[in-house]
């Protein structure tokens, strides 16, 4: 069992440096996810109320889709801040691998939407 003296010399530059800029990148692309659900629930007119068309879904495929980004973007916003004033180096390492990882499978859930898009008009 380490002791927390020993956890904190473990705690290297980039392990404060890449959360603080992941953070404020899922913050940037959390904000058009929410407005996109917010849209889409509410039946507003326009190309993010009827985006889930375009991808040729339904509405609750597409509502399905935004909640779990929305989640997932909050839950490593969370957990990276959590680790990064606990200063938990080996708990970061382990995030950024999950964040990877998931990054990973949210860009290949996009490409197979774009790959499905139906153009109208």
């Amino acid at each position: 069992m380490k002791t927390e003296f020993e956890m904190k010399s473990e705690f290297k530059f980039y392990h404060s440096v890449i959360p603080i800029l992941t953070i404020t990148f899922f913050l940037i692309c959390l904000i058009p996810y929410v407005w996109i659900l917010y849209a889409t629930i509410k039946d507003r007119s326009g190309l993010w109320g009827s985006m889930y068309l375009y991808y040729n879904l339904t509405k609750f495929q597409f509502c399905t889709y935004l909640i779990i980004a929305s989640l997932v973007l909050v839950g490593s916003i969370f957990f990276q801040t959590k680790y990064l004033l606990e200063m938990n180096a080996t708990k970061l390492n382990k995030i950024f691998k999950i964040i990877g990882i998931l990054i990973i499978l949210m860009l290949l859930f996009t490409v197979y939407l774009e790959i499905r898009f139906v153009g109208k008009g």
